[in-house]
């Protein structure tokens, strides 16, 4: 991957001109492109083609910034026969068997794909696992809840819940998976609790001022294995939706 790739954002949303921003404090290259949606009458190939020739020569690395669906899947499938890398925000969508076929076929390209769970990269999530490694024996609770109401009209279980049930699948894997809270206009909270073997251990990260996201994309550009590959993700997604 270059020293400095550049990133094609799809999607013209707030958080696509968040991803900008960050990644433009990060003297990467980032163009968003808009109308990415769907047209009414074209079919799957039509838009898939349509996809993969405006990003054939956009960059290096497509980030994914629509609300889930399948044009989600679509989508990742045109980057790849772009020839990018992909980033897919969460919750991803897709079911485990087209996660396992997307990741195959990228890995045959020699191109990477993960969709972008930050909270993994917390000082203190990280610094909890080298303490109590992954987890064992311990029970993992946790909640995220936010004052505002659904602005995308994703389901708390899957939009917020997926945030905490990352953390757990990447950082914690081995503990079990006690009660999760999630919902929209209730109190900001975000917390994890950890606890077994008489000890309890709370994270409380409801103001993060970390940079996580920038911790993320360093962590993607140099071929991470701790980051969550879609088939990850799907399972996730499919937990989540239980919440």
């Amino acid at each position: 991957m270059n020293v400095s790739p550049r990133y094609t954002v799809l999607g013209d949303g707030r958080w696509a001109r968040v991803l900008v921003d960050v990644l433009a404090q990060m003297d990467r290259r980032a163009t968003t492109v808009a109308a990415v949606r769907q047209r009414s009458g074209e079919d799957d190939d039509a838009y898939r083609k349509r996809l993969r020739d405006s990003l054939a020569e956009a960059g290096d690395i497509v980030w994914v910034s629509v609300p889930p669906g399948p044009q989600s899947v679509v989508m990742v499938e045109a980057a790849l026969d772009a020839g990018q890398h992909v980033i897919v925000e969460k919750p991803w969508p897709a079911s485990p068997a087209q996660s396992s076929r997307l990741e195959t076929r990228a890995t045959n390209l020699g191109l990477r794909c993960a969709v972008h769970f930050q909270y993994p990269f917390l000082d203190a999530v990280q610094s909890l696992r080298q303490c109590v490694g992954d987890g064992a024996g311990l029970v993992l609770s946790g909640q995220f809840t936010i004052a505002r109401a659904s602005h995308n009209g994703i389901p708390a279980s899957q939009n917020l819940g997926s945030h905490l049930l990352a953390i757990w699948r990447m950082v914690f894997p081995q503990s079990e998976l006690g009660s999760m809270i999630v919902g929209y206009e209730r109190e900001n909270c975000r917390m994890l609790r950890l606890e077994g073997h008489e000890v309890s251990h709370i994270i409380d990260f409801t103001h993060n001022f970390e940079p996580i996201i920038q911790r993320f994309v360093a962590a993607f550009e140099a071929g991470g294995s701790t980051l969550a590959g879609l088939t990850l993700a799907a399972e996730i997604g499919g937990r989540a939706k239980c919440l």
